[in-house]
């Protein structure tokens, strides 16, 4: 029988995949964001997994440690318990890996971040020199890189 993956089972992911005997269950929109290659079928539960032949768990586990960064896991307790506002703690955690300004600016929009952890990055992208490339668009949605561009 499958075991679950003791790091990448995010009890409020919507996406199960199967490698090898572990199920893994992600975030939908982060994995096929950053992971285009892989099949789009829809894998809602244990039950019902996308299974990936030809793949080793291990392997599997490493493109995840790179798409599921143990920073951004440190906000995934906050979203799932529906708080308010992250754990300050976890914001200075996060601040500790010197995030990019998207990247930071997406855990804020992911995780009920107080708006002003995020306020420097939004004021560094919209006064760097060069524009958004499409995987930070991507990561950030059409809303703020409109925001972003008007600014700009």
């Amino acid at each position: 029988a499958p075991r679950r993956h003791p790091e990448y089972y995010f009890d409020d992911g919507n996406l199960v995949v199967l490698v090898g005997t572990v199920l893994f269950r992600l975030w939908d929109s982060t994995f096929r964001r950053h992971a285009t290659a892989f099949p789009l079928d829809k894998a809602p539960d244990d039950a019902h997994p996308l299974v990936l032949p030809g793949v080793a768990a291990a392997d599997f586990e490493r493109l995840l440690w790179v798409i599921y960064p143990p920073w951004a896991r440190l906000f995934s307790s906050s979203d799932a318990s529906k708080c308010e506002s992250a754990d300050p703690a976890k914001c200075q955690a996060a601040n500790a890996h010197a995030l990019g300004a998207p990247q930071k600016i997406a855990l804020a929009q992911r995780y009920a971040v107080p708006p002003e952890w995020a306020a420097g990055a939004y004021a560094t992208l919209c006064a760097r020199a060069e524009a958004l490339d499409q995987a930070e668009g991507r990561l950030l949605g059409i809303e703020t890189v409109v925001r972003v561009a008007g600014a700009r």
